[in-house]
């Protein structure tokens, strides 16, 4: 897959996962709606509605982005399924998809 330099995700200081709140939340999910990963229609979480809060649709989103790029973010874990965590080897994922 070539990198997609009109998503941007930016850098990442911690691990997001569910129940978390940010501005880091709002760009992962901007980020997971540009790639096509979307968290929702419409509403909260829709392209151009991405909130501040890690919430459930962003959990399912984000385990389609895993299981999406599943050699590299899963198997190294011994996952087969994604876990919902935006953790290091999502980002590096990320970063790769960035150009980075």
């Amino acid at each position: 897959q070539s990198a997609n330099t009109s998503c941007k995700l930016g850098t990442l200081n911690r691990t997001l996962r569910s129940g978390m709140k940010g501005e880091d939340v709002q760009r992962l999910q901007k980020f997971l709606n540009c790639l096509g990963f979307n968290l929702a229609r419409s509403g909260p979480g829709s392209l151009g509605n991405e909130t501040d809060l890690y919430s459930v649709r962003t959990y399912l989103a984000v385990k389609r982005y895993q299981e999406a790029h599943s050699t590299e973010i899963l198997t190294p874990l011994g996952h087969t399924t994604g876990t919902g965590i935006f953790g290091p080897l999502s980002y590096k994922k990320a970063q790769q998809l960035q150009g980075f």
